[in-house]
């Protein structure tokens, strides 16, 4: 597997968060059940290996899923030498001044954790669980509108990366879902897919995250887009919501 190949989703590796155990169990039920397990990623690796079979062949096919990203994760903490929550400080976080943005919550001392409003996934609040460690490259990041604001706005300006990496992120590898398409660590939303009248609206690039966040920008307005509803049940309404925004935006801004 190449790094390229994780990022596409494209690896052949299967999706430890959404699969399930021989039983038939799924994986989040454990997650929502035993609130005071701690996931290693050896612990996730383990799940894959001896519950879940490859999606396919490498290149075979596009398949969301965490597994890849837990692998980047592994793959920068050996070239970096340091646990993944640290290179982010060192890298991205304090260079940005995201002075309210943390990762991997669970792996802080409890008098140097961000607090977390809530994190609701099937009516159980995660937000103090350390089954929560689950969650580490494919996401566990904690922020503010402000700091989730900054950092795409550095994104987007090439101040993390180069404009040909941008583009190459923005270039789609596959359909997440209707109106979801993804690239290389972004997604892309048509709303022409959602609706056949919205198909003026503008293409937003960012992301989403389970529990109903979202973070995209609009470049034909240059607008930053930050939502969160807090909880996996309320993906189709934070879209609902997403769409009448950016109807308004289009009316208003054109």
């Amino acid at each position: 597997m190449t790094l390229r190949q994780l990022l596409t989703h494209r690896s052949g590796a299967s999706d430890y968060f959404e699969g399930r155990d021989r039983n038939g169990v799924p994986f989040v039920k454990q997650v929502i059940t035993d609130l005071d397990r701690y996931w290693t990623p050896d612990d996730l690796l383990d799940y894959v290996r001896m519950n879940q079979s490859p999606v396919g062949q490498v290149n075979e096919r596009f398949q969301y899923g965490d597994t890849g990203y837990l692998l980047i994760t592994l793959a920068i903490e050996s070239m970096t030498g340091m646990p993944f929550r640290d290179w982010l400080n060192q890298d991205l976080f304090v260079p940005l001044g995201l002075h309210h943005t943390q990762s991997m919550i669970y792996d802080w001392p409890e008098e140097d954790r961000l607090e977390v409003e809530s994190v609701m996934f099937d009516g159980v609040n995660l937000a103090k669980a350390r089954s929560l460690s689950c969650d580490r490259g494919d996401g566990g990041i904690v922020s503010t509108p402000d700091d989730l604001i900054q950092f795409m706005q550095a994104l987007e300006a090439g101040k993390l990366i180069s404009m040909e990496h941008l583009a190459l992120m923005k270039t789609e590898q596959g359909k997440f879902r209707a109106g979801i398409h993804y690239g290389l660590g972004l997604m892309s939303i048509h709303f022409n897919e959602f609706f056949f009248l919205m198909r003026h609206f503008p293409r937003c690039t960012g992301h989403i995250g389970i529990t109903a966040t979202h973070l995209f920008y609009d470049p034909d307005h240059d607008l930053t887009i930050v939502l969160n509803f807090g909880s996996n049940t309320a993906m189709s309404e934070s879209f609902v919501f997403l769409s009448q925004v950016m109807g308004m935006v289009k009316k208003h801004l054109g």
